[in-house]
This record gives C-alpha cells, sequence and structure tokens, in this order.
C-alpha cells in the first residue's frame, strides 16, 4: 500500500513539475518495489514450508522468497532455458540439486551417496508420497551441475537424480559465448565460480 500510495503522489503530480529531482524519485521508487512488482521481492516468514536454517549455503537464494532468475543449459541438448519457467506452481515441490562439479571425483561420490540416501524408505521422496502416488507426483526434482557441457551427459547421474532425461541441467556458457554461466554465482552456491568461466564448483558439502 504504502508503494501505491507512493506511486500515486508521483503521478498525481503537474507534468509542468516533473524535473530531473522527480525523474529520479520514480527510478528511486521503480528500483525499491522493483521485486514486488515483478513478484520475486515477496518475502513469506518462517514456517512449516519455510526454514532459513541452511541459507549459508546459497546465500543470494533468500528462503522464504520467489527464485531468482538464471539461465541454465539442459544437458541432453545444450537448449538454454530461464530456471523459471521450470518452476511453475502445479502444486507439487520442486526440488533443485546443486550438484556442482560431477567430473571431480570427490564430487560424484557425494552426489552417489546422496542418491543413495534418498533411495531409503526414511527419505523425503519415499516418505512424503500420498498412498498409492508416485514420487514424481509429490515432488519435481531439478538437477543443476557446474561441469561444462560437452564434458557430461544426463545418462552420468544416479537414476534418481532423472526421473526425465530433460530434468539434468548444468551451469555452463552456450555455443555463442555470451548467455548463461552464471548460476552458480550469483546464487551464492559454492566456493568458487562455475567451471565454464574459471575453476571448479564444488557442492553438497
Amino acid at each position: 500500500m504504502s508503494t501505491n500510495n507512493t506511486f500515486a503522489k508521483l503521478f498525481s503530480n503537474k507534468p509542468i513539475t516533473w524535473t530531473v529531482v522527480l525523474h529520479e524519485e520514480f527510478v528511486g521508487v521503480f528500483r525499491k518495489a522493483g521485486g514486488f512488482t515483478r513478484g520475486i521481492g515477496i518475502h513469506y516468514n518462517e514456517s512449516l514450508v519455510v526454514n532459513s536454517t541452511y541459507q549459508s549455503l546459497a546465500t543470494s537464494v533468500i528462503a522464504g522468497e520467489r527464485m531468482p532468475p538464471q539461465t541454465i543449459i539442459r544437458v541432453a541438448d545444450s537448449w538454454l532455458f530461464e530456471l523459471q519457467d521450470l518452476l511453475p506452481a502445479d502444486t507439487r515441490f520442486t526440488v533443485l540439486f546443486f550438484t556442482g562439479d560431477y567430473l571431480d571425483p570427490v564430487q560424484k561420490e557425494k552426489v552417489l551417496a546422496l542418491a543413495q540416501s534418498m533411495s531409503r524408505p526414511e527419505s523425503f521422496l519415499q516418505k512424503f508420497i500420498p498412498k498409492g502416488a508416485r514420487s514424481s507426483d509429490a515432488f519435481e526434482l531439478i538437477t543443476i551441475a557446474a561441469s561444462r557441457k560437452e564434458e557430461i551427459t544426463y545418462n552420468d547421474f544416479p537414476k534418481i537424480f532423472r526421473p526425465h532425461w530433460s530434468r539434468i541441467y548444468t551451469d555452463d556458457i552456450d555455443f555463442t559465448g555470451k548467455v548463461g554461466g552464471k548460476a552458480y554465482a550469483s546464487f551464492g552456491v559454492g566456493h568458487l565460480v562455475p567451471s565454464s568461466l574459471s575453476g571448479r564448483t564444488n557442492m553438497l558439502e
């Protein structure tokens, strides 16, 4: 409401008073309210479904807020996708796995261990499924690696991470060299920038 009131006052000014100062005030209000008007700045308080205990693992993905936009590459065919387009509100929980550089042997062992853990009866993927339903009816699993697209295939990953071939992605730069490769760094995930930029990224600690 306060944002609406501020805009109302600014727009109600007569054109003759629209000075540089007023323009800068407009810009300031737009920037301040940008997250709200774009739908990604709404913040939900702590609850059964909002838990910020592990916020430090992804410092720029704020618990209780919508996932920030970023471009990632589907491993199977190197197509670019906007991450938010993969997160529809379809009543399911979408779980994003940032598996780091899967070509790193140590990192690969962590991913395999997680896959084994998720296959156990006490895993959320097995435990919180309605009777008679499949895990995909309640959970959408999306894996985002940090390996070069030319060096991995979706079949490299444990089957539990790829309920469908289209669910394995990587944070790499596209063939034009202009788009992608910024998701890990932008989200504050891992200790290094993605492998496609420089160095390697390791997660799942």
